[in-house]
């Protein structure tokens, strides 16, 4: 159990004159005091009233027990704001708030003398020199914590081995070479975000630094060829399975040729490999909230392909659908993604509520608008998965769609 005054020590550091080391001489209320200590009766009360006591008397006027006049009954403690503190630590040999405040600015100061790429360097000086000036006056400090002298020197060498990584990793790689730990990143993830934001001006992951969770690669099947940039192509039309392609691999690329009209999206992978085994000649993609590499990849196809999305029908799904529009360039059209709510469970929750608000008011999804707004009616889910459509059905929809477009441009009404 704490003394007396480590507890005393305790209420002053959390107080406003802990954390700023400005303002008025600190009180605390005699009773409250030795109730937080659990010292209100018998032998322990005795032994914290004599302490306090004897540390007053000690104190040269920097600890003060304060008397009612006539029944000198113990009122307030004061610590005076002129000393006080410095006294009370010295007294328990701790370090005193204000010793652990200039000990934090000076941590960030030196910190801001770190190499990191130069693109980045007056920025992460600013950074780190306005947290040293939060330190020393007690104002915020996040993502570092106060108190915490052995985490926060993890963060910030956590912190500066992403800004200075070179190439692109995976982070369980990453993360045991600047942490010594696989797991290390990932566990201080949320953390190194807010401080790359602050940094940075933008929000970007860890990816934005080469660190990846998964390879960038696109995954597709389909009558596709693809011209390298010296000469030589890769042709991919005859092959009977899907196919991977790493993003480094299309900085070989100078260009595509596709024998097909129809470029299909699928969401979920279980259903794209299905659709694979099944595909009429369209090109299939898999790409649910589409990587760098799957939109590098559409961003090379011809504009004059049909688009085409088969997601989940429930709110993640139409926003993937948005996400893709937005993102990629394209016009995608949904296929076979009709919202049912006549299934019931589950209920709708307040998150994807919001997210259907969201749908509803943007202007890219103005052609699914209506069937949104039943769908937040209903205010179920339903049968909202993919793979609860049969690909039989989905595979012969885009048997459909590759007559239509053929009948469109036999008319002179499609895209040429």
């Amino acid at each position: 159990m704490p003394s007396i005054l480590e507890t005393l020590a305790q209420r002053y550091t959390t107080s406003a004159a802990g954390r700023t080391g400005g303002g008025r001489d600190f009180l605390i209320d005699f009773e409250d005091l030795l109730g937080i200590a659990g010292a209100r009766d018998g032998d322990l009360r005795e032994l914290a009233v004599a302490e306090l006591e004897r540390a007053a008397a000690e104190s040269g006027g920097m600890l003060v027990i304060e008397r009612h006049a006539r029944s000198g009954i113990p009122g307030n403690i004061r610590l005076s704001k002129d000393g006080g503190e410095a006294w009370l630590f010295s007294r328990i040999g701790l370090p005193s708030p204000v010793a652990e405040r200039v000990a934090l600015s000076d941590f960030f100061m030196k910190s801001a003398e770190c190499r990191v790429p130069d693109c980045y360097m007056e920025r992460w000086r600013v950074w780190l020199s306005r947290l040293a000036d939060a330190a020393r006056s007690g104002g915020g400090v996040d993502p570092f914590r106060r108190g915490d002298d052995a985490g926060n020197s993890g963060l910030m060498e956590a912190l500066a081995g992403v800004f200075n990584w070179q190439g692109e990793s995976l982070l369980p790689f990453a993360s045991a070479v600047i942490c010594g730990d696989s797991k290390r990143l990932k566990s201080l993830e949320n953390r190194l975000l807010r401080a790359i934001s602050s940094i940075v001006g933008e929000d970007v992951g860890l990816e934005h630094f080469g660190i990846v969770e998964k390879p960038r690669e696109v995954w597709f099947h389909g009558p596709i060829e693809i011209l390298l940039e010296d000469g030589g192509h890769c042709d991919f039309a005859r092959l009977p399975g899907a196919v991977g392609l790493s993003e480094r691999n299309l900085d070989a690329v100078a260009g595509v040729r596709v024998d097909a009209r129809i470029c299909l999206t699928v969401e979920n992978e279980a259903v794209f490999l299905e659709l694979v085994k099944r595909n009429p000649g369209v090109l299939v993609i898999r790409a649910g909230y589409a990587g760098s590499a799957v939109r590098r990849l559409l961003g090379m196809l011809p504009a004059d392909m049909d688009f085409l999305h088969f997601g989940d029908t429930d709110a993640a799904g139409f926003d993937i659908l948005r996400y893709l529009r937005e993102r990629c360039g394209r016009a995608f059209v949904p296929l076979m993604m009709e919202p049912d709510s006549t299934a019931g469970t589950p209920v709708l929750d307040d998150r994807e509520l919001r997210m259907l608000d969201r749908l509803i008011n943007s202007e890219t999804m103005k052609d699914v608008r209506e069937a949104l707004l039943r769908y937040r009616e209903g205010g179920v889910k339903g049968r909202f998965e993919q793979e609860l459509v049969p690909v039989e059905r989905v595979a012969d929809r885009l048997k459909m769609a590759m007559m239509e477009r053929e009948d469109r441009l036999a008319s002179g009404d499609g895209k040429n």
